[in-house]
């Protein structure tokens, strides 16, 4: 809330303001916090590489499994398969555009969320809180 607050306040309009707060949601809330958890309560590094790696895998999996599924191309199905190990084995960029995304899209719906709230405020109020 605080960070579309402040794009509003300097005048962004409601996209521009959902991409630089999705971004910063991203590393103040999600990329820092996940960090210092892991040096603070020693979190075995390698364990949580090994998980991570897994997760991107397990991904892959589903997303051949849907591809599978709905009779994708045989040439769609082996292309994203020779994806699985390059993306796995860079799971660090992987994360971080997840980290990304989820910030985006959090932050868009808090943008919408204000928007529809703050036009049913009536014009009146507004205009006292300017004056105040």
């Amino acid at each position: 809330g605080i960070l579309i607050g402040v794009g509003r306040r300097i005048g962004l309009g409601p996209a521009l303001n959902t991409l630089w707060t999705g971004v910063a949601y991203a590393v103040l809330d999600l990329l820092v916090p996940t960090l210092v958890t892991v040096v603070v309560f020693r979190y075995p590094v390698k364990q949580l590489i090994d998980a991570a790696k897994n997760f991107v895998k397990l991904i892959f999996n589903i997303v051949i499994g849907i591809l599978d599924a709905v009779n994708a191309p045989r040439s769609t199905v082996h292309q994203v398969t020779s994806w699985k190990g390059p993306v796995t084995d860079h799971w660090q960029l992987a994360w971080l555009t997840t980290l990304v995304l989820y910030g985006l899209l959090t932050m868009y719906l808090v943008a919408i969320v204000s928007e529809i709230v703050l036009k049913q405020i009536p014009q009146q109020t507004l205009e006292r809180q300017k004056a105040a």
